[in-house]
């Protein structure tokens, strides 16, 4: 968290990893699919119910006063 929210441009290093890290989901999730071993129905409310999550948790930090 600190890489990227820091004042500082993030690493290569940083970027690459994160970017390793996502693929590496994608393929995972990708073979659990074809094995039909999860519900990809659910697996999207999944995924919309964290991504809905988070946006509300951000708008709540942004509209806070900050904490002195």
């Amino acid at each position: 968290v600190e890489g990227l929210m820091g004042a500082y441009r993030p690493t290569g290093k940083l970027v690459f990893f994160s970017l390793l890290r996502l693929t590496m989901l994608a393929c995972i999730l990708a073979i659990l699919l074809i094995y039909r071993l999860v519900n990809p129905f659910g697996l999207l409310i999944g995924f919309t119910v964290v991504f809905i999550s988070i946006i509300r948790e951000g708008l709540k930090s942004v509209k806070e006063p900050p904490e002195d």
